[in-house]
């Protein structure tokens, strides 16, 4: 059985690829969907709208999650998590398909 992979490993992978394989990381900005079916992921829904980024050494790029619908029921500190990717706890994004 695979283990399942959350976000963060899941782009870890993708970078180490890119890296290891500059055919890989320009299929990926040209044909992201294809790029990620090559390393095994069939899941991705064709109707997802995947977007890559790459971050220079002088750069920072933050990536901004869609507020989810009970934020203001949240303390801080649950916000964190869930932004994070460490709780479930937001009510309103769809889970990552990948």
């Amino acid at each position: 059985m695979m283990q399942k992979l959350n976000r963060q490993q899941t782009e870890a992978k993708i970078n180490v690829r890119a890296w290891k394989d500059p055919a890989f990381a320009a299929k990926l900005k040209e044909d992201p969907h294809a790029a990620l079916k090559e390393m095994g992921m069939t899941k991705v829904p064709e109707s997802l709208v995947i977007q890559s980024a790459e971050e220079k050494r002088n750069e920072w790029i933050i990536r901004l999650h869609e507020r989810p619908l009970n934020y203001n029921e949240l303390s801080e500190e649950v916000l964190e998590k869930v932004a994070a990717g460490e709780l479930q706890e937001a009510k309103c994004c769809p889970k990552s398909p990948i």
